[in-house]
């Protein structure tokens, strides 16, 4: 059998007793191989895939406790609720110079925004021919529509060409309208009528229904026009959590040593208590909010809030009480220590070693033992990271603010990625980044490929209705959808030179 394996590899969460039967009792089974030989010629890190999977364990399960812990101390326990918040509130907007340019919540809340890409894809052959594809993108939301804009271009060398290809998607709360000039005519759907024509037909005699389609577009419109109330909706989770773990317990801890801003000093110890029943409350609570506010689109996916929720109804059920201590210092944190009542050997811990700021120089402990260090560093506008998982270089970055210069590197046991041209350019109303990829540029291929990438999100947002000849596409008849097979034909073999 393998090697004996706590947390599951694709989660990453603790294994419940079901999953370790399914993994073969608490050994992973004889297919999953931690240390499997590597297809490349180059030296690669076999132990990298269970280590990450232990990481994303401990990093996924202390997230949720933590934000439980934000919400569940706030106005009763400060001095722990006070140290989440000064630890981990700026971090992505203030104190992480990259996280904080990259978050654009405030553009997505401002209600009218607009997304675009670019993408310019060549690939250059030692022969000379050359192909070019560019594909671009213009996501809009304003008022009460949603508009998807764009066009593709291809141009093959000897393979051929095809004419820019422009196209328009339209949602508003009645129905949704599509164009493309080929055409020159709007295909209509309104989805919130009961259509008759002969797609409709089709579609019954499918897998799917009128019914269904009709839900789908409701819902898309609902999340992207109307959607919910995100403030209203914190409070919400908030108060569930604060219902949920009303009864818990706080009490003083043993203090401790821990190491910050380079020197050993003594955090003050909060242990707090989390029974499975606490988790069950919680979960259920959650199991009704996300039932009121996402359960029609969660129902169309083929899922249901519970099965979201199950994961933390587990945890109870398969560790016991749960015990978190936070180790406090100077109104920050300074350790995260959990541990578990039916498995006293597996203990997380996040070790916050300051530095500029107090996360941004981190060390995380399973049963002891390292597993990720993160160490960072800034100058004025420049800033680096670097991510180590079992003392290999995983991850690393370095980003100049002023300049918008973005490099960085990441290498996960099986491939290796490098980013070598990429430029940010973040102001208060939009974030723009460009960049190039280069693949097999000097290795001896007998081809090469160079993708050019713009990704932009801005503020205001401006939507006019299309307006043309109009096709109803949920009450068209059959030979007028066979008048429109004709045209599209036709119009194909004209591009195709046929």
């Amino acid at each position: 059998m393998g090697t004996p394996m706590n947390f599951d590899p694709v989660t990453g969460l603790p294994l419940t007793e079901e999953a370790k039967k399914l993994y073969g009792g608490s050994q992973t089974p004889e297919w999953y191989n931690p240390n499997p030989q590597p297809v490349s010629p180059s030296p690669r890190k076999g132990r990298m895939g269970l280590v990450i999977a232990l990481v994303a364990g401990g990093l996924a399960f202390l997230a949720v406790t933590v934000l439980a812990g934000f919400m569940i101390f706030g106005g009763r326990k400060a001095t722990v609720s006070r140290a989440v918040r000064n630890t981990f509130k700026r971090y992505v907007d203030g104190d992480n110079l990259l996280l904080t340019d990259l978050n654009v919540k405030d553009i997505l809340e401002s209600g009218d925004y607009t997304v675009y890409g670019d993408v310019y894809y060549t690939t250059e052959y030692d022969d000379g021919d050359k192909s070019e594809l560019e594909v671009t993108a213009n996501l809009m939301t304003a008022g009460e529509a949603l508009q998807l804009s764009g066009d593709v271009f291809y141009k093959g060398g000897s393979t051929g060409s095809i004419p820019t290809v422009e196209y328009c998607l339209q949602l508003d709360k009645e129905e949704l309208r599509a164009y493309t000039p080929l055409l020159d005519q709007v295909f209509v759907y309104h989805y919130r009528e009961n259509n008759s024509g002969y797609l409709m037909d089709i579609l019954e005699s499918s897998e799917y229904s009128q019914s269904e389609l009709n839900d789908a577009l409701k819902n898309l419109y609902e999340a992207s026009c109307e959607g919910v109330n995100k403030s209203e909706l914190y409070g919400e989770f908030a108060k569930a959590a604060r219902d949920s773990f009303r009864d818990i317990e706080y009490h003083n801890g043993r203090s401790a040593e821990y190491e910050i801003d380079g020197k050993d000093v003594r955090c003050r110890a909060i242990e707090v208590t989390v029974t499975p029943e606490n988790l069950e409350r919680y979960a259920t609570a959650l199991d009704k909010l996300i039932d009121e506010n996402y359960g029609d689109a969660l129902e169309n996916s083929g899922m249901s809030a519970r099965d979201m929720t199950d994961s933390i109804r587990n945890i109870g059920g398969e560790y016991g009480d749960m015990v978190l201590t936070f180790y406090v210092y100077r109104k920050q944190l300074g350790c995260i220590k959990c541990e578990f009542e039916k498995a006293s050997d597996e203990t997380i811990e996040i070790l916050f070693k300051g530095g500029d700021y107090r996360a941004q120089n981190m060390e995380i402990l399973y049963k002891g033992a390292t597993i990720l260090t993160i160490e960072g560093d800034r100058q004025g506008d420049v800033e680096e990271f670097e991510m180590n998982v079992d003392n290999e270089v995983n991850l690393t970055y370095r980003y100049d603010r002023k300049t918008g210069e973005l490099t960085a590197s990441m290498d996960d046991g099986w491939t290796e990625m490098k980013l070598e041209d990429v430029r940010i350019n973040r102001s208060n109303k939009e974030l723009q980044i460009d960049a190039v990829f280069k693949e097999h540029e000097d290795d001896g291929w007998y081809y090469r490929e160079t993708v050019d990438a713009t990704l932009k999100v801005s503020k205001g947002a401006s939507i006019d209705k299309l307006t043309a000849r109009e096709f109803d596409l949920g009450n068209a008849s059959e030979s007028e959808f066979q008048n429109l097979a004709k045209d599209v034909s036709n119009l194909i073999s004209e591009i195709l030179g046929y």
